[in-house]
């Protein structure tokens, strides 16, 4: 006689927009790096977005909560996000060009829409549960205008080989929330 064995629970799968881009671009790379755990280096365009990304959510946060954001304090986020890289040949140029594009991003949202925007969320995590599945992920920024939502997910660096990364993406998360519309802010 044979005991019956007990239904494993087998837990859903957790992937975010980036493993599944991943998979997607090359199943190999995703193996070695998602699911085994190796890490290739932090290169330039990576750690320049980081450093856009943090100072961006920290203006977004301030504003959200109703502070008004001096040209001082402005220096003094972007200073608080900067990554320095590792060389210090090119920091400065890279420093400048960043803080340029974070300055002109702040100063278009100031001048023009800001008081048509209200700064919803920021860094906002979801989990989108499909069959066995969840997709996991952060939205750089929930923002609502003329009482709709948006979606904005930040892009520094435009890569070729990744073209529909940022359309797939927005595809993703626009699925935390079906009634809102995507929006993209992108520089190069």
């Amino acid at each position: 006689a044979t005991a019956a064995h007990p239904a494993r629970h087998v837990p859903p799968l957790h992937l975010s927009h980036g493993d599944v881009y991943n998979y997607h671009l090359c199943p190999r790379r995703y193996l070695l790096q998602d699911r085994y755990g190796f890490a290739g280096q932090v290169i330039a365009p990576l750690r320049a977005g980081q450093s856009l990304h943090r100072a961006l959510e920290i203006y977004h946060r301030l504003r959200r909560d109703g502070e008004h954001v001096s040209a001082d304090r402005r220096e003094r986020i972007f200073e608080r996000s900067w990554i320095h890289p590792r060389s210090s040949r090119d920091a400065k140029a890279e420093h400048d060009r960043l803080f340029g594009v974070f300055t002109r991003y702040v100063d278009g949202f100031e001048r023009g829409d800001s008081g048509r925007i209200r700064v919803v969320a920021t860094e906002q995590p979801f989990y989108v549960t499909e069959g066995r599945g969840v997709l996991t992920g952060k939205i750089d920024l929930v923002r609502e205008r003329d009482d709709a939502l948006e979606i904005v997910e930040f892009k520094f660096n435009r890569n070729p080989m990744m073209q529909d990364y940022p359309r797939l993406q927005l595809d993703h998360y626009s699925l935390a929330y079906p009634t809102s519309s995507p929006a993209s802010w992108s520089t190069t």
